[in-house]
């Protein structure tokens, strides 16, 4: 199991560490373990094995922390789409609120960008499938670049997917589903209530991706899943 944790990111895949994790270290020698999966990390546990995996659960969650330049190249993805779709008629009133691990803080820097479109007046799946239909072709016209853009309509909640260009960050964009706005919610509040939420949230996400077992349309658990799991252990 030990040697499992060790090799759960491969070299090259490892992060360069934020500053925050390049601080002295809480042994007497001040020197990473051999098997340690970072050589700068802040916390070593001794000869206290539980404290060492607990203090390397917390580098972790740390390392994995959004930069500055990560949370800007984001929050600069959502302001294209803000402006795209003030620019169409139907969604000229429209707001558009993220959710999901950009919302939570709890995202890797693989994870998409999900949001919800709210005010448009789309209820039913038909005229949702519609509007998508009408960001679609304005994502194909837009003064920025947006690549692999797709409608999945039969989906239960109808979506438009695409990359954002500028930034590489995955998209995902639905209408007027409160639903991701709830779970949300709850994740805020369970990250807020209980200090290990968040670490063993990431720990668990990059684990399962890393698998490839984190698609939940291929029978994987999915972030809403794995946070309930989370919370109610």
């Amino acid at each position: 199991m030990a040697l499992d944790f060790i090799a759960l990111l491969p070299d090259e895949e490892i992060p360069e560490t934020p500053a925050a994790c390049e601080a002295a270290s809480s042994s007497d020698t001040g020197e990473p373990a051999p098997d340690a999966w970072s050589i700068t990390r802040a916390h070593f546990g001794a000869d206290s094995l539980e404290l060492a995996l607990h203090e390397e659960l917390l580098d972790f969650a740390e390392a994995f922390r959004p930069t500055r330049a990560e949370s800007a190249m984001r929050e600069a993805a959502v302001e294209r789409v803000v402006s795209l779709l003030a620019s169409l008629p139907s969604f000229a009133s429209a707001s558009v609120r993220p959710f999901g691990s950009y919302a939570t803080g709890l995202c890797l820097p693989s994870s998409d960008v999900d949001l919800a479109v709210f005010g448009t007046g789309f209820e039913s799946k038909v005229q949702q499938v519609a509007g998508l239909r009408q960001i679609e072709k304005a994502l194909h016209r837009a003064g920025w670049r947006a690549e692999e853009v797709e409608v999945i309509g039969s989906a239960k909640v109808p979506i438009v997917k695409y990359v954002d260009g500028p930034s590489g960050l995955s998209v995902d964009l639905c209408l007027e589903q409160q639903d991701g706005i709830r779970s949300s919610a709850l994740a805020t509040k369970a990250a807020r209530q209980f200090p290990p939420f968040r670490p063993l949230v990431l720990l668990l996400k990059r684990y399962l991706s890393s698998r490839g077992l984190n698609d939940t349309f291929t029978g994987g658990v999915g972030s809403f899943l794995l946070q309930l799991l989370v919370i109610s252990s």
